[in-house]
């Protein structure tokens, strides 16, 4: 069993989460956007693209903000 933070993982912990989000920040020049989406449909998650540059959460405050929300309620 892997300790993280002197904690073990809660085995119901990852059924819990209905659906995986992913911003994409589509003026990213850290990670090319295009990667960012080919990483979001391998995993299937919803995504939200932002025109943004690799920090969205300091320039799109609101649209993270909608997308942590969305998020939090997808938790059994």
């Amino acid at each position: 069993m892997i300790k993280v933070f002197d904690a073990y993982p809660n085995k119901y912990f990852i059924t819990s989460i209905r659906t995986t989000r992913i911003i994409v920040t589509q003026s990213d020049r850290a990670i090319n956007p295009e990667l960012q989406r080919f990483m979001a449909k391998r995993i299937n998650a919803k995504t939200t693209e932002v025109n943004s540059s690799h920090v969205p959460f300091i320039s799109h405050p609101k649209e993270v903000t909608k997308v942590i929300e969305a998020a939090s309620t997808a938790v059994k």
